[in-house]
């Protein structure tokens, strides 16, 4: 398999040293072997994340990162969080943003709600589980393992890629909501999910636990 040095993969790319820096700094490429080199397969990112940049105006390099992963380019669960912590205080109108995206899920999980009466919808939307408020998804993230990140991350994109068909070209289509975006208000919500459900252990049930000897 083909090999490259730093100075080889920059030409073949076309990116600078810096910009060869601040790719590998977030996970764009994963950092060479003990010889110094990468295999062939970076260029192909790197071009990539560059396109993204020059051609859909996707400028912000963490919101590259996400749109990477869910193109099927390997990025590491650790540099995946990081993405999504720069990420998340920068959606617009985040609350609307977080419903709209969570009624799309709702609709996957029971396609039947959106034939009930505008009345019967929202007394289920209020009664069902609400996710954290915009101030507290850094704090979500920051509580997430990374290495679960990573092997969900595959499944947010899937999930995402299913709320759009479902929703596209009714009222609650949510295609106009970046896939970086969305799929970071999904993980938030099973993050969240995740921890209230820990959070609500009662205290000491570890303890109570019997050890292995």
């Amino acid at each position: 398999m083909d090999r490259l040095t730093a100075r080889q993969l920059r030409d073949r790319a076309g990116v600078s040293w810096r910009q060869l820096r601040d790719f590998r700094a977030a996970g764009v490429v994963g950092e060479p072997d003990e010889s110094g080199r990468w295999s062939a397969e970076a260029v192909a990112a790197l071009v990539r994340a560059r396109e993204l940049e020059r051609v859909e105006g996707v400028r912000p390099l963490p919101r590259r990162v996400v749109r990477l992963r869910c193109e099927g380019f390997p990025v590491t669960g650790d540099k995946l969080r990081d993405a999504m912590r720069a990420i998340a205080p920068t959606v617009p109108q985040p609350v609307r943003t977080m419903r709209r995206l969570l009624r799309a899920r709702r609709l996957l999980a029971e396609p039947t709600l959106a034939a009930l009466p505008p009345r019967e919808q929202a007394r289920r939307e209020r009664a069902a589980w609400q996710p954290p408020p915009p101030e507290r998804w850094v704090d979500t993230l920051n509580r997430s393992n990374p290495e679960a990140v990573g092997w969900r991350f595959w499944q947010w994109c899937l999930a995402v890629q299913w709320a759009r068909e479902r929703t596209r070209g009714t009222p609650d289509d949510v295609m106009d909501i970046p896939l970086e975006e969305a799929v970071l208000l999904f993980a938030i919500q099973d993050i969240a999910a995740v921890l209230d459900t820990a959070d609500k252990e009662p205290a000491g049930e570890n303890e109570a636990r019997p050890r292995r000897r």
